[in-house]
């Protein structure tokens, strides 16, 4: 009898054996194959990889506040699911950043870390400057110098071919007092991406200017009869026109001018350039007291129209990622996410104002007045920045890491009227802070702090400009290299 139950443990405990071996088999076969067991829900599931680069290398990463090791860093094996991901070396501010692993994917996550200390240099250029700004499609920036007699100059650096080491001297493009009798009180230039035309807008009047034979000409001589409100490059050699209802097209070559679409009874068309083309809403009265707006794209001929959806409410704002994935669409009745892709439309807070989506798509940037947010697309999550904005004045989302600038104004409590952005300059009551956060971060570090003035960042995230008001009521300007790490100190004129 004892024999047998000798023998009968033995076959329990070898056919227990043999069941571990497989099951341990099993879970090394799984395991090999990115399978990982959920101990949360006790589930097996795939799992997928996140591959972290950062800029400068050698940087410390984190996941969920756990050290993993230093830049450029693989992580197998992840559980699918939302991790924080922070980067940190000396001399540089800390990188924060949210990213969704998905099943059987290696996700790859670019790091780009600010320096915090930053090598100066100095420029110096004729004149007091009264305006500068970036052209958003060639980095080029526009200098406007106002001389001791009043005349005004218009300058231009290629900030994208220039080192900014010393004597950085810009580049003469044309005296604009030759085109007007009076005092500037509003000037914008621009320019088209190959730098061959500008558009000047000075005291309500539009002007071409073509780089290569210096001459400027309005374009109420193009345009015939056509007043425009306002015009935007589309490429270089189409100008998009604004005329309240209107929305049309002008080749510039040609001079052929296509109308897009017509908004009957209402002041403005919103639109967008996506994928080459446009993206516009027009709005079609319902009811009395209900609109309807169609999104539509085309060509910037007018051809290959294509209805893309149909939302309530009178379309007031239309904004396109860089990818040409999601459109922001707000209406009088709310905001709206269109993911073009997949054609799926779904609405987010109606209390905020859109303002833009990140350059890797995966946030949309929102205002309610003293908070400012994102909204996480991967898993529709809203994650507060700011809460305690007491100002907030301009925002500019940094190509490169991820970074989100914004300029707060520091408001004098005895001044009595408002400042509008392009009077700033010629104002000593306010004075402005630039901060900057990373991408689902709470915290705000500063670049510039107390400044007079406004700011800009070119299109490639290189260069950063701050256009400055002196005590002695001479303009000073900053022009900050993010990449190289140096800058032109303040210079008075």
């Amino acid at each position: 009898m004892k024999k047998r139950i000798i023998l009968l443990l033995s076959k329990i405990w070898g056919f227990i054996g043999i069941l571990l071996v497989v099951i341990i088999a099993t879970l090394i076969i799984f395991w090999a194959r990115g399978y990982e067991i959920n101990f949360t829900t006790g589930n097996v599931v795939d799992t997928g990889i996140l591959r972290i680069n950062s800029t400068p290398t050698n940087a410390k990463i984190y996941l969920n506040n756990t050290y993993e090791g230093l830049s450029p860093l693989i992580i197998n094996s992840l559980i699918p699911g939302t991790y924080n991901v922070k980067v940190q070396t000396p001399n540089y501010s800390v990188w924060n950043g949210l990213v969704s692993i998905q099943p059987q994917q290696i996700t790859n996550l670019n790091s780009f870390l600010l320096p915090t200390n930053i090598k100066q240099s100095i420029v110096n250029i004729p004149g007091t400057i009264y305006y500068s700004t970036f052209s958003k499609d060639s980095n080029m920036l526009f200098i406007v110098s106002k001389r001791k007699n009043g005349n005004y100059d218009l300058y231009y650096m290629n900030l994208n071919n220039n080192t900014l080491n010393y004597p950085l001297n810009p580049t003469f493009i044309t005296d604009l007092s030759n085109y007007t009798n009076t005092a500037i009180s509003s000037i914008k230039v621009t320019s088209n991406s190959d730098f061959s035309y500008l558009t000047i807008y000075m005291n309500g009047t539009y002007y071409l200017y073509s780089v290569s034979n210096s001459t400027m000409t309005p374009m109420s001589t193009l345009l015939s009869s056509l007043t425009i409100q306002n015009m935007k490059w589309a490429n270089s050699n189409t100008l998009i026109l604004e005329n309240n209802s209107l929305l049309a097209t002008l080749n510039i070559n040609t001079g052929q001018i296509i109308v897009i679409a017509i908004n009957s009874g209402k002041n403005i068309i919103p639109y967008a350039l996506y994928n080459g083309g446009i993206v516009y809403a027009i709005t079609q009265t319902i009811t009395k007291t209900l609109d309807s707006s169609l999104i539509y794209t085309s060509n910037l001929d007018g051809t290959n129209k294509i209805l893309l959806t149909n939302l309530t409410g009178d379309a007031k704002a239309l904004i396109v990622d860089n990818n040409n994935k999601f459109l922001g669409i707000t209406t009088s009745l709310g905001n709206y996410i269109l993911n073009i892709k997949s054609n799926k439309l779904y609405q987010i807070n109606n209390n905020v104002k859109i303002i833009k989506f990140s350059p890797n798509s995966n946030y949309l940037l929102l205002d309610s007045g003293n908070t400012l947010q994102e909204y996480y697309l991967a898993n529709k999550h809203y994650i507060i920045l700011n809460n305690n904005l007491k100002y907030l004045y301009n925002i500019m989302w940094y190509p490169i890491g991820g970074y989100i600038f914004y300029e707060e104004e520091n408001k004098n409590i005895n001044q009595s009227h408002s400042v509008s952005h392009e009077s700033t300059l010629l104002n000593n009551l306010n004075s402005y802070s630039l901060f900057f956060e990373t991408e689902s971060s709470t915290v705000t570090d500063t670049i510039v702090n107390n400044i007079n003035g406004t700011y800009y960042i070119s299109t490639n995230g290189n260069y950063l400009v701050v256009e400055t008001q002196s005590t002695s009521k001479h303009n000073l300007i900053y022009i900050i290299d993010l990449i190289q790490n140096n800058s032109i100190l303040p210079f008075s004129l």
